[in-house]
């Protein structure tokens, strides 16, 4: 069982657990603290204990030719930790998995406050004598912590997520961006464990001391309250240090509560499209957002493959349109940098990327003077103004728009218009964000605390359509 490992390189690399940001961000719950670091390697995270105020460090390893003597880092003049020798190992400070079994070891032990561990559960040979030994220290000390981390690695898109620190005026007092933040993508446990060590880390870095009076998420994709309520469980669980209160909702809702002090509807049309409803009593409820197979209508994704189609149809005999579509196909061909109609099933299918086609939408938009791509845009906002018929139920309406498809809303607004003209709705106004959707969300949580955060001017007024009087 000693050489379990001994042969292993990967941890000669470095990455962000190995260099302690977690505990460097929380420094203050390891001072005067009794810590042992099991599996410590090259010693770099039991060196951080011991520089972060630790009142006593024990480094273990398994023995072995490359890791069982102390590391030449810990042998350096500027490094100041103090160890502590167990059962007769001198001034040796690694330990075995057995030694640390033995009740002699233990029992030498007269406290210990963490256990820290970095990177030790890479093999699976490796797994049962390590929660062995975590036990056998638990048994002992029923109120210790044990904190340890593994490697993994996330591919994400281009999608940005934004955190804001502000106080109870209204004041932002730091900010920072990650990659996405859509737990439907990367799981409930995972998003939930990225947005705390980013949390952490952010606040650390605008010298923000946790935990935080509220922690709002307005997160892409947070629709269900099923799952929602998981992700809070999991934080909670989890994380719970981080926050007295925590409010999850999706990104629509944070934008509109960012926008109206009393609720109000946002139409979103960017890659896909929805219609929310934040009611001034924080209850919600849409229309749409159930991705590109099943709607999206009036997306930009919407607009390109619609677009796409038009010409397939055309030249299969199956539509007559009522205008050329010369320009559309010029265009398709030059954007997708393909020669031949045909060539485009490859980007539809096996190189499939939604956000690529939906990109065919911003070439579209250039060209909103040629009737052929007018009309596209017309049907667009068409079915945009359907949705929000359908979610609006007040008499006068504040509607928010969000997305890169409004950047044509001279194009879009005849359709929108013709949608809602008929139905019982009198008077719209229409405003774009001016605020981040994260102010939002931090007002949704500063409400669950019974704070109130006063709002800055967070939509700009657009224009208002009156149907009738």
């Amino acid at each position: 069982m000693a050489d379990i490992g001994a042969n292993q390189q990967h941890w000669r690399g470095l990455w962000p657990a190995a260099q302690s940001e977690f505990l460097c961000g929380n420094p203050c719950m390891l001072a005067k603290k009794s810590c042992l670091e099991l599996g410590s390697g090259t010693g770099l995270v039991g060196i951080a204990v011991g520089k972060l105020g630790a009142g006593r460090v024990v480094l273990t390893d398994y023995p072995s030719d490359e890791v069982g003597q102390i590391p030449p880092l810990l042998t350096q003049g500027s490094i100041k930790v103090a160890f502590t020798p167990f059962s007769g190992l001198s001034s040796s400070v690694f330990l075995s998995p057995a030694l640390m079994q033995n009740p002699k070891f233990l029992g030498d032990l007269d406290s210990l406050d963490f256990l820290v561990a970095s990177d030790v559960f890479y093999d699976v040979c490796t797994f049962q004598p390590l929660i062995i030994t975590v036990s056998k220290f638990f048994d002992k000390f029923p109120n210790l912590r044990f904190y340890f981390s593994y490697k993994f690695t996330v591919s994400r898109g281009a999608t940005e997520s934004k955190l804001i620190f502000v106080n109870a005026d209204g004041e932002t007092l730091g900010e920072s961006t990650t990659g996405g933040t859509n737990y439907n993508l990367d799981g409930i446990e995972r998003t939930a464990n990225n947005v705390a060590t980013w949390v952490r880390k952010a606040a650390q870095e605008n010298n923000i001391r946790l935990p935080l009076k509220g922690l709002g998420l307005g997160l892409s994709g947070a629709e269900g309250a099923r799952d929602n309520a998981l992700f809070v469980e999991c934080l909670r669980k989890h994380h719970g240090d981080l926050f007295e209160h925590v409010f999850i909702n999706s990104d629509a809702v944070a934008t509109v509560a960012s926008a109206f002090e009393n609720g109000g509807v946002i139409l979103i049309a960017g890659t896909g499209s929805s219609c929310r409803v934040l009611l001034e009593n924080g209850r919600v409820f849409g229309v749409g957002g159930w991705g590109h197979i099943i709607g999206d209508g009036g997306s930009g994704f919407w607009i390109a493959l619609r677009a796409i189609r038009m010409l397939f149809d055309e030249d299969d005999g199956m539509e007559t349109p009522h205008d050329s579509t010369d320009l559309i196909r010029e265009l398709m061909l030059k954007h997708f940098k393909i020669e031949d109609k045909v060539d485009i099933l490859e980007h539809l299918y096996s190189k499939f990327q939604k956000s690529h086609i939906a990109s065919f939408t911003k070439e579209l938009a250039k060209h909103t003077d040629d009737p052929a791509i007018n009309r596209l845009f017309f049907d667009a906002g068409e079915i945009l103004g359907r949705q929000f018929v359908v979610a609006e139920a007040r008499a006068e309406i504040n509607l928010v728009l969000v997305g890169s498809v409004f950047l044509s809303w001279k194009a879009n607004v005849s359709g929108f218009v013709h949608a809602v003209d008929g139905s019982w709705i009198p008077k719209v106004h229409i405003y774009t964000p001016s605020d981040s959707s994260a102010i939002g969300a931090a007002i949704l949580v500063a409400k669950q605390a019974d704070v109130t955060i006063p709002r800055s001017n967070g939509a700009k007024h657009m224009e208002t359509i009156s149907f009738y009087e």
